[in-house]
């Protein structure tokens, strides 16, 4: 069997599939480098890349291992460059602590959220009074109080409470200030007031102004599309069209979610696949009815032209986000595969369009839109791929009743789309579960009742509505469009009502996310024996998942609020609301209830000074202690086994119990630690309830996330909490 595995990786590597492999390398060096900033300087990373690529460029027809490992090296050191570079151009102003200011700057971008306010962000040219700092490049803020949203390009000013970008609410989550920083956006928060013109402003940007008519474009659709379809329906129609999600409401949004359809909110493979294929059978069909042109011009390829630039356009005022990009790459590839007569699905394609997203932006590697978009696209296509090659081509008999065919063909088409939901559902578990801490067990029922309703009625009804509302004929199929919509977002609430729990699981071990995907990419990656090594993998994946190392506390980086896992395994919350920050927390914690609950505050006590979460021991003992104010400490670090705070504790409160205040939480950020708590999973008897040796000591932390005196990432200049 070995020999035969290896026979197998041979005729892979003569066919070139190693190739496939360098995107996944090149991704994976600027990954490491961005997430964690490690590794030599730009320069001797320079320097490796030029060795490399003499030596690949020397060796390239000899061949052999040392030609392998010299191209290996100059596309790990591309990646590791790119990163560098991208980091760099993004390097701007950011503000290091909350502030109240008067901003001046054009607007760039709209994001009507629906009786939420107005999310714009702004091309900042001044700010009063001026952080020291410097002045960001842009800023995002909410606001409220105006009749209409601005225009792209409008010239404002507006008074406004900014903060620096959210850092991760908790460790190893979501990254904001990551994603804002290459953005360059340096400051986020909301408008004190309705926004003014600023009379006086300078001339547009250039670049600002070359894009302003397209942004112009998609906030003219959007506003059409939501006046003529209502409600959620139209925000997800103008989501669909131009991007633009901020109109959906909370609970539709959640029942996408959690019934696996969310994909369907973004604008990526299946909307650029979609728009491109009606385009290019509308205009064959079109040329193929007029003899003279079928007979004497390639129609096929003329078609294809004309997808190719429906394809660049619905790029152009999709907002242009990563899933976008890629799919707007590889359809293009695809398309100008068939001009050239040549295959167009193909994992060469993929592999292309990988290089070209993550060379123009390395962060995406990070970002969960973009890994989970590639992990379902490179699924699918080596699905396709296995099954032609055991199946072969199928040819209709042509002796058979018409009844038959049709009922096969029907069978057929549900048959493939199970499959495709399946395989993408599949490949894209594992990082789902790692970013969003759930999963969507009925995905597979939601996208099968979906399809149809996708796939028939929305998105040619998209491709409908943008040829004729430059003709102001756009009710109509907007209005089927919606209809469709309507019954997209019942069957979300349906399949989410009867998903238990909301798919909330928890947060998987970074090392079983890590095997399922190497696993996944070896078995989709080769053709040959040597991909089922995957399998295993993908297994040891699966089986470490329950394993996880879950926090007992988590402070986060303002020290304003903390949870607290009890012996008997309830968690409680401590400190100022945030509903948004406590549903992550919960999520990570595999905990399904509601940031509302009032279980979580069961026994938290507060008042203007400290919160306290009182034990069952008799004695005053406290389990914790968040305190708000100086003078809180001189009860509470007496009573309490672990006090939380923003403030710098007292020298003298170390002594006494474990703290976690200011003077970690500005070099660190968010902090997450196992307790020396015995804790359960459920609350056990009174008869079998654990007791501890020495209920007044205090808890003993183990801290789970980085040290704190580890280096911070250029977009996380930790100041400490005002």
């Amino acid at each position: 069997m070995a020999d035969l595995a290896a026979a197998d990786l041979g005729k892979d590597l003569e066919h070139r599939r190693g190739f496939l492999w360098l995107p996944v390398l090149f991704a994976t060096a600027a990954g490491i480098r961005l997430e964690w900033m490690i590794g030599p300087a730009p320069a001797p990373v320079l320097l490796v890349m030029m060795v490399a690529a003499a030596a690949a460029l020397a060796l390239r027809r000899r061949g052999g291992l040392a030609a392998a490992l010299a191209t290996l090296a100059l596309v790990a050191a591309a990646g590791v460059l790119a990163a560098d570079c991208a980091a760099a151009w993004a390097d701007a102003p950011r503000l290091l602590r909350q502030r109240t200011a008067t901003i001046f700057g054009h607007v760039e971008t709209v994001e009507d959220r629906a009786g939420r306010g107005l999310r714009l962000i702004l091309r900042v040219h001044a700010m009063d009074p001026a952080p020291g700092e410097g002045t960001p490049k842009r800023v995002r803020v909410t606001v409220r109080g105006l009749d209409a949203p601005p225009v792209v390009g409008a010239p404002l000013r507006m008074l406004a409470r900014l903060s620096p970008p959210t850092a991760p609410l908790v460790p190893g989550g979501y990254d904001f200030a990551r994603a804002a920083w290459f953005e360059r956006i340096g400051a986020v928060g909301f408008s004190l007031g309705a926004p003014v013109l600023w009379s006086d402003a300078p001339d547009l940007p250039r670049d600002l102004a070359t894009w302003g008519p397209v942004e112009r474009l998609r906030q003219h659709v959007s506003a059409r599309v939501r006046e003529i379809v209502p409600g959620d329906s139209g925000a997800i129609a103008a989501a669909l069209l131009v991007g633009d999600r901020g109109a959906i409401d909370d609970d539709t949004d959640e029942a996408m979610r959690t019934s696996g359809l969310s994909h369907i909110l973004s604008i990526s493979g299946l909307h650029m696949a979609l728009v491109s294929a009606s385009l290019f059978l509308l205009v064959r069909f079109v040329l193929a009815a007029i003899p003279p042109i079928a007979l004497r011009y390639p129609v096929k390829q003329w078609a294809a032209l004309a997808a190719l630039a429906g394809n660049a356009g619905y790029l152009l005022v999709s907002g242009m986000g990563v899933p976008a990009e890629r799919s707007a790459i590889m359809v293009g590839l695809g398309l100008v595969a068939i001009i050239a007569d040549r295959k167009p699905f193909s994992l060469r394609v993929v592999a292309v369009s990988a290089f070209v997203v993550f060379a123009l932006s390395p962060s995406a590697v990070l970002e969960p839109g973009a890994q989970m978009s590639f992990a379902s696209v490179v699924a699918l296509i080596a699905g396709y791929e296995a099954l032609s090659a055991r199946m072969g081509r199928t040819r209709d008999s042509g002796d058979i009743s018409w009844i038959v065919r049709v009922t096969g063909k029907v069978a057929l088409w549900i048959g493939a789309s199970l499959l495709t939901s399946l395989i993408a559902g599949l490949a894209t578990f594992p990082i789902a579960l790692y970013h969003f801490n759930r999963v969507a067990p009925l995905g597979l029922v939601a996208n099968l009742a979906a399809t149809p309703l996708v796939t028939f009625l929305i998105m040619p009804m998209a491709v409908v509505t943008a040829i004729a509302m430059p003709l102001g004929l756009e009710r109509l199929p907007l209005t089927l469009m919606g209809w469709g919509i309507d019954g997209l977002v019942l069957i979300a609430e349906q399949v989410a009502a009867w998903t238990p729990r909301g798919g909330t699981f928890g947060r998987p071990p970074v090392i079983a996310v890590l095997a399922m995907v190497a696993g996944g990419l070896w078995l989709c990656l080769w053709t040959g024996r040597q991909r089922l090594a995957g399998l295993p993998a993908i297994a040891l994946g699966l089986a470490l998942v329950p394993f996880a190392t879950l926090p007992h506390v988590i402070v986060d980086g303002e020290g304003r609020r903390a949870l607290v896992t009890l012996p008997d395994g309830t968690i409680r919350i401590l400190g100022d609301a945030d509903d948004f920050q406590t549903e992550i927390w919960l999520a990570v914690l595999g905990d399904a209830r509601k940031p509302s609950d009032p279980s979580l505050v069961r026994g938290v006590f507060c008042d203007g000074e400290a919160c306290i979460l009182l034990a069952d021991d008799p004695g005053g003992i406290a389990e914790a202690a968040l305190i708000k104010r100086p003078m809180a400490f001189l009860d509470e670090c007496h009573r309490a086994r672990l006090v939380v705070t923003r403030l710098v504790a007292p020298p003298w409160c170390h002594a006494l119990t474990t703290v976690v205040d200011g003077a970690v939480l500005q070099r660190t950020g968010t902090r997450t630690y196992r307790t020396d708590l015995p804790v359960h999973p459920a609350a056990p008897s009174a008869g079998d309830r654990t007791v501890r040796s020495n209920p007044d000591a205090p808890i003993v932390l183990e801290p789970l996330d980085q040290a704190i005196d580890d280096p911070p990432a250029p977009w996380h200049r930790w100041e400490r909490p005002q």
